[in-house]
């Protein structure tokens, strides 16, 4: 199975970010799905949840 992550935060917090990702991979492996791609946003702008849904199409 074949996995996106995708990732927010409220305000731009990279320490955060990366403890998101790393949580999200983590559950991907557990469940022995490949992450075919990833996408973060901060605050209100959507550019990679518009990303996600493009990969989708």
């Amino acid at each position: 199975m074949r996995s996106f992550i995708y990732t927010r935060n409220a305000a731009p917090n990279i320490a955060q970010r990366h403890q998101h990702y790393k949580q999200c991979k983590t559950i991907a492996e557990e469940h022995q799905h490949e992450v075919i791609g990833t996408a973060h946003d901060d605050g209100c702008e959507r550019s990679g949840l518009a990303t996600l849904i493009e990969g989708l199409g």
